[in-house]
């Protein structure tokens, strides 16, 4: 629920960010009134603290979706969707060395030049990582020919290593290399 609240989009942009705006304005506020009462000119109305408050309710609302959206990142691997706005931002350079090593010669831009009709990009192989990892480990099965794809073994590609690539895969990021 707070990963669509954080992301709820207003005029294009995420909740999020107009968040992060208030918390600004509202700490340049606090340190306009700071000034002017330096000055020895009297506001009608004191306001400074009120100001100071209201800065690290919106810092802290907006740290904590920040911190939050930054965890599912980290964890969110079942491509629901959740946290996709930081995972397109986000580098996988192991994920992408282990995919022009591995993938790009028959996966080129997200295809798949063996069999057209089954390409990368939205394939149900990706919908989290067991079911990918359970592919990479026998390609041939249930419902693929043998043979068109190599089965990666642990030893040439761990687990670890499959989970970066998987990682990367999922980023939605430039597979046109």
């Amino acid at each position: 629920m707070l990963t669509k609240l954080t992301y709820y989009p207003i005029f294009g942009l995420p909740l999020f960010m107009y968040i992060g705006i208030l918390a600004l304005f509202f700490v340049l506020l606090t340190t306009l009134f700071a000034l002017i009462n330096k000055k020895g000119k009297k506001l009608f109305f004191k306001l400074h603290h009120r100001m100071a408050a209201l800065s690290i309710v919106f810092a802290l609302i907006h740290g904590t979706m920040g911190m939050y959206g930054l965890i599912l990142t980290k964890t969110d691997m079942t491509g629901s969707g959740q946290g996709k706005e930081f995972r397109q931002n986000f580098s996988y350079p192991a994920g992408l060395k282990l995919f022009d090593n591995n993938c790009k010669s028959c996966h080129p831009k997200g295809g798949n030049i063996m069999a057209p009709d089954r390409p990368l990009r939205g394939s149900p192989k990706l919908a989290d990582f067991e079911t990918f990892l359970a592919f990479i480990r026998n390609p041939g099965m249930p419902d693929g020919p043998k043979g068109l794809m190599p089965a990666f073994s642990q030893t040439q590609i761990s687990d670890s290593q499959a989970r970066e690539l998987y990682r990367y895969l999922i980023s939605e990021q430039e597979l046109n290399q």
